[in-house]
């Protein structure tokens, strides 16, 4: 045991037990060892002055009260304790029991060794731990360092620190087990949860992350989540979230729902895109459904074309409505099956086929209208056919679509204005023009070809009024080689009648073919002339 300087002041009572047999009673003493070879000892009075004893004098006067002291002294060194620069400055009673035990409270000022462990003499800071260095000194440190155990730590609410970071372990079958640094531990298991190097496992199930109730699982930019060899994997940039992998399956139990306005692109140009109301796939070229058996689309719902153009099925009926025209272009047929007809208007109008026939049914009339020819390749059997009545009331071109074929009325009202009726081309066409007068016109119906190279030839009869009924009352007038013109001056060049008519036919190219029959009154002339 070292001794320095120890002081017991104020009142001090110490008691010691030593195996029972021993008890010892100090009170006011103090020593304090000089520099020299010989120690002071002296006794506190009562007013607290001190009594010295130098060079060992009066040493038998202090003999009882040094026995004890060392008896005292002896005690604490069969407990380990080794003092330095002691004070004890507090009234206290020290308890030692024969078992070892220390009771009481004991202040030291200065250092303190025990056991061999040499305590530090500052407070250290907050949340602060002790060690040692393994060589019986104590210190206070912010962080244990490498921890190293070779079996478990035995308790729960063990508190291991590493790098200044207080983590808090709360289990006692946590195993720690590397031979270097808590920085390099290498395996850590949890229950069931094994976190091996870079590896998160689980021997039993699933392996939940439960954050607080408004936090997140938050992976941090450009780190990504990968499932499997890395061949597929969710990450984000800041900005957009990528998902890569083959195939990638949705399956949930009841929809994928995509929030309004926001779209699902593919590529560039192609994205489908909802308003809560609206559905919208937009292509950047063509739009392809390909399904193995149908593309339903419910009854009494449209697939529409812009704003006007409709196609819709109410399960029974299929309507196509347009704004305008509808076309239908194949490259080759648009075929009709054998006995379903193409109806027009309220079904009285109606075409249909039963693979040998084709029916063309009218409730009414039946018009066919062509810009050139209706041209029938085999025999045709008409019933009853009425090509229609056009009326001629004033000068006005002829055309092949509005006139062949129908019965033209020359009907100038009043009778007294000249008209002049003009052929369209002569190509043999075949195109046949019957004009019929209707009204007698005084003032001339002329009837000419359209231009310098084209002429009529033929011929036409004409009654004379004055020999009606005989054999001489019927006159032929030809055409001559340069003829263009045909006048009908309502008397001697014929017109004289209701019905007087001339029949054109569009025979050649620059030929026209005429006939007819007419009236003529007076000294008759023939209708033929050259005037274009």
């Amino acid at each position: 045991m070292q001794l320095s300087r120890v002081i017991f002041s104020d009142p001090v009572s110490l008691a010691v037990n030593i195996n029972k047999n021993i008890l010892l009673i100090l009170k006011k003493i103090f020593f304090r060892p000089k520099m020299g070879d010989n120690p002071e000892i002296g006794i506190l009075g009562k007013e607290g002055n001190e009594r010295r004893i130098e060079n060992n004098k009066a040493l038998g006067r202090t003999f009882g009260y040094l026995i004890a002291t060392f008896a005292v002294l002896a005690a604490f060194t069969a407990l380990g304790f080794s003092i330095h620069n002691f004070i004890h400055t507090d009234h206290v009673d020290v308890h030692i029991g024969e078992d070892g035990t220390y009771t009481g409270n004991l202040e030291v000022t200065g250092s303190l060794t025990a056991s061999g462990l040499s305590y530090p003499t500052s407070d250290g800071t907050a949340d602060q731990l002790i060690k040692t260095d393994g060589n019986g000194t104590l210190s206070f440190v912010t962080s244990l360092g490498n921890v190293s155990a070779d079996s478990d730590f035995g308790t729960d609410n063990v508190l291991i620190r590493s790098n200044g970071t207080a983590k808090k372990v709360q289990h006692s079958g946590i195993i720690i087990s590397d031979t270097d640094a808590m920085s390099a531990v290498t395996s850590l298991t949890v229950d069931n949860l094994n976190l091996d190097g870079n590896t998160i496992s689980s021997t039993t199930g699933d392996i939940g992350l439960t954050p607080a109730a408004s936090g997140d699982v938050n992976l941090p930019v450009n780190i990504g989540l990968t499932f499997g060899d890395d061949g597929e994997k969710i990450e984000g940039d800041g900005t957009d979230l990528t998902i890569a992998g083959n195939n990638i399956n949705l399956t949930a139990a009841a929809d994928v729902v995509v929030p309004a306005n926001v779209g699902v692109t593919f590529g560039t140009g192609e994205k489908i895109e909802g308003d809560d109301t609206d559905l919208t796939v937009t292509s950047g070229g063509a739009l392809n459904l390909t399904a193995t058996t149908d593309v339903v689309v419910p009854a009494n719902v449209g697939v529409t074309f812009g704003t006007g153009e409709k196609i819709e099925g109410n399960n029974t009926d299929l309507t196509v409505t347009s704004g305008a025209d509808i076309n239908l272009t194949a490259t080759e047929d648009v075929n009709i099956p054998a006995s379903v007809g193409l109806t027009f208007g309220d079904d009285g109008e109606k075409i249909e086929g039963d693979g040998t026939d084709l029916t063309i049914a009218s409730s009414g009339t039946a018009t066919v209208t062509a810009t050139g020819q209706t041209i029938v390749t085999n025999a045709f059997t008409a019933g009853s056919i009425n090509t229609g009545v056009t009326s001629l009331t004033a000068t006005g071109s002829i055309t092949e679509a509005a006139h062949s074929g129908r019965t033209l009325i020359m009907a100038d009202v009043g009778g007294d204005t000249l008209c002049e009726f003009t052929l369209p081309a002569a190509t043999g066409s075949g195109a046949v023009f019957k004009f019929i007068v209707g009204i007698v016109n005084t003032s001339n119906y002329l009837i000419k070809v359209a231009n310098s190279s084209d002429t009529i030839s033929g011929m036409v009869i004409v009654q004379n009024d004055d020999t009606a009924g005989g054999t001489a009352s019927l006159i032929a007038w030809p055409t001559a080689a340069d003829s263009d013109t045909i006048t009908l001056n309502g008397s001697t060049s014929g017109g004289l009648k209701i019905g007087d008519y001339i029949l054109l036919t569009d025979m050649l190219t620059n030929k026209y073919v005429v006939s007819g029959m007419l009236n003529a009154s007076g000294t008759e002339i023939t209708p033929f002339s050259a005037t274009v």
